[in-house]
């Protein structure tokens, strides 16, 4: 996003600049002279951002491909909303496990590229961004595997381990995404009676859902996720694992469309 909107700002710039040369020059031929100079420069300002933005996300795909990309070289925290208390008990261990074990996902396991994602659904930057996975998961089939691991900020919204629960609850009676989409639909009430209501709403068996979610049948998966993600270096979301390599923040729309359509095509 930051690169359209400066490209945006230079474009201006030039038109500005343009306008105010040709305002100024009294030859005609000159005036069309500088306009034209001003307008091919324009033209090659963007090209060359463009091909600077396609190569600078070709060469984190070849450094997600071959294991060797350092965190902080694609790094987008600042569009991440951070726990305390992960921060103070997580490690730079490895990701290993992030990817294994029975866990809401789209796509197929033998899928060329994996995207675990850790979020919390109350969480802004979790809802940017999880809709857009979803939706390339499904754009891409069988080249992708997107798999979905909770990350309750109980610091930051205490009610979040309880949506957590609920969400785990719906995937039991195979409902976790359309109940997805209810959660991330939601900005400010994550009540109890809310997330019964969402499940009434999606036809759920409903004395199987409020035990799950009264007597916190769920409650060891969703602490087994975050236990697995503070393992493995998370500390806020969304944190993603693209092939095993960490990326933190809400990755912008560009950028992580660009890669995967790398990361699924043919090396």
């Amino acid at each position: 996003m930051i690169l359209w909107y400066t490209l945006f700002n230079v474009c201006f710039l030039v038109f500005c600049m343009s306008s105010s040369l040709q305002s100024s020059i009294e030859t005609p031929v000159i005036r069309r002279r500088f306009g034209f100079s001003l307008a091919t420069f324009a033209v090659l300002v963007v090209m060359v951002a463009i091909g600077l933005f396609v190569w600078r996300v070709a060469h984190y795909a070849q450094l997600i491909r071959s294991g060797e990309m350092a965190e902080w070289q694609n790094s987008y925290a600042k569009e991440m909303t951070v726990s305390r208390l992960a921060a103070a008990a997580s490690s730079s261990g490895s990701s290993s496990a992030v990817a294994t074990g029975d866990h809401p996902f789209l796509g197929s396991k033998n899928a060329p590229l994996t995207i675990v994602e850790f979020a919390d659904f109350t969480c802004p930057y979790s809802r940017q961004v999880s809709f857009l996975l979803r939706s390339l998961a499904y754009e891409y089939g069988d080249r992708i595997q997107y798999i979905y691991r909770v990350f309750p900020l109980t610091d930051v919204r205490p009610e979040s381990q309880l949506v957590a629960e609920a969400a785990m609850c719906a995937y039991h009676q195979g409902k976790f995404w359309e109940y997805h989409d209810k959660l991330y639909q939601t900005t400010d009430d994550f009540s109890r009676d809310r997330l019964v209501q969402y499940a009434k709403s999606l036809g759920l068996e409903m004395g199987k859902f409020i035990a799950c979610l009264d007597q916190g049948l769920a409650a060891s998966e969703v602490s087994a996720d975050y236990e697995t993600g503070v393992a493995a270096g998370v500390y806020g979301t969304p944190t993603f694992f693209l092939n095993g390599q960490k990326i933190e923040g809400a990755i912008p729309a560009d950028v992580l469309r660009t890669l995967v359509e790398r990361l699924t095509s043919p090396s």
